[in-house]
């Protein structure tokens, strides 16, 4: 992971953007520090990083929520999501990162999934939903 700042406001921003207090949800910094870890390094990472995302992200959201707020679960799920944040010249469509992650897991997500693109300067690539085979909805 070339540089955790970008990353650890994108996985801020997600929280904030799914309805939770960031300093909540984030407890403390060691919890917070361990799930960026893991998020960098999920199955997928490292071929969103080859593919253009300087910093790449997987979390499972859902785990994620209900992890935090044990008590307070919502309807509607948030699934897993690929958060891609190119450095360079190179900025992969949703589509593209969408089609790189479900290949490196084999042919298909545990589940549906979001991937969202942001460059460096935070302007907003795209954000798109797809199923588990990668099939924008």
């Amino acid at each position: 992971m070339k540089n955790v700042f970008p990353t650890m406001a994108l996985l801020a921003s997600l929280l904030s953007i799914s309805g939770c207090d960031t300093a909540k949800d984030a407890g403390d910094v060691g919890r917070f520090a361990w799930r960026l870890y893991s998020c960098s390094h999920a199955r997928g990472t490292a071929a969103l990083r080859a593919e253009g995302c300087d910093d790449a992200c997987v979390v499972d959201g859902d785990e994620m929520l209900a992890d935090e707020e044990k008590s307070a679960k919502t309807d509607a799920g948030v699934g897993i999501l690929v958060l891609c944040e190119p450095q360079g010249a190179r900025v992969p469509t949703c589509d593209r990162v969408a089609a790189v992650y479900v290949s490196a897991l084999g042919g298909a997500a545990p589940k549906e999934f979001t991937v969202s693109v942001t460059m460096a300067s935070s302007t907003k690539g795209c954000d798109a939903s797809y199923t588990a085979r990668g099939i924008r909805k």
